[in-house]
């Protein structure tokens, strides 16, 4: 696999004040790649050096191993998708209009953006008859926040730039969209830098995560990398504030009602036999040698697998 977008020694400071003092990141191509910190933290900054809204002090920002700064503006520009908690829809503009500015910049067919419009919308459940000629004021939050997906996807980029895209809406649109995301990351296997506050969410979309903290990046690796070997107090603190300190008490007999046991025909999976009263909290344990619990009754009779995967995917709910 290819590195998409590489950060080299980047600095970034805006007059006397330092924000960013030494960055160093590789983004793998097809990575959904979360940025999460608290405000303040430098996160917002490093994502908008990626498509030149902000220009790093010092550095340099590979993309598909060239120099962003060497990419013509427009065409860096065109080539990612970039959505905002504020959508900003261009509000003297139906839907479908929002959805074809950039494939009409880049001159495709008005025959191919319509059936794209169409294809689009009813991807993300909105019909295309009722909502291609709405005006955004005729929009909830949440359906002007999946056009405003669409319209970062609409020319399919290779990149997406997300900075803070559900921080402003109810937590059942959030849960919506986020898993719209992951299923439209699924189906184009395109690279996403997804910026957040929220641990939950980080969690939830992240392939690999990014801990921000003071401009500095704190500790990279999956969530379950986080969760089991943080490499300071900070990083275990910020990652322990995101789940119920109860939730580790559950029972993995638990996990299993709610995710189902992991469905293998592999007989000779590497896993520690634990049983189904054990704790989350315990559980964790097993997962420095194991990707695979083998959960039994009282009885020790076999009941099914529960994967690493399926725990963090509980915890993120």
């Amino acid at each position: 696999m290819s590195t998409a977008i590489e950060f080299q020694h980047v600095s970034k400071s805006f007059g006397d004040t330092m924000i960013i003092p030494n960055m160093d990141l590789e983004i793998e191509e097809g990575e959904l790649f979360v940025l999460v910190g608290t405000s303040g933290s430098g996160k917002t900054t490093s994502l908008k050096m990626v498509n030149r809204l902000e220009e790093p002090t010092d550095g340099d920002i590979l993309i598909n191993g060239k120099k962003a700064k060497d990419y013509p503006l427009q065409q860096l520009r065109w080539s990612m998708g970039y959505i905002l908690q504020q959508i900003a829809l261009f509000p003297t503009m139906t839907v479908a209009q929002n959805i074809a500015v950039i494939p009409e910049m880049k001159k495709v067919p008005k025959k191919e953006i319509n059936r794209l419009v169409d294809e689009l919308l009813t991807k993300v459940g909105l019909e295309p008859a009722k909502y291609r000629d709405r005006m955004p004021r005729e929009l909830s939050g949440g359906e002007q926040q999946r056009i405003g997906i669409l319209r970062a996807i609409a020319s399919k980029p290779d990149i997406v730039l997300m900075d803070e895209p559900f921080g402003a809406l109810d937590p059942l649109s959030r849960t919506t969209l986020q898993d719209l995301i992951l299923e439209l990351h699924k189906e184009l296997n395109n690279t996403i830098i997804f910026v957040t506050h929220d641990m939950d969410e980080a969690v939830k979309v992240g392939d690999r995560i990014g801990i921000m903290g003071d401009g500095e990046l704190l500790q990279v690796g999956t969530p379950e990398e986080l969760a089991e070997n943080p490499t300071s107090d900070f990083v275990r603190d910020f990652f322990g504030s995101s789940v119920d300190k109860n939730s580790y008490q559950t029972p993995i007999s638990h996990v299993a009602q709610t995710e189902g046991y992991d469905i293998t025909t592999d007989e000779n999976i590497a896993a520690v036999q634990l049983q189904e009263d054990v704790t989350l909290q315990e559980a964790f344990a097993a997962f420095s040698e194991y990707d695979h619990i083998k959960v039994v009754n009282e009885q020790q009779e076999f009941l099914g697998y529960l994967s690493r995967k399926q725990i963090f995917q509980y915890l993120s709910k």
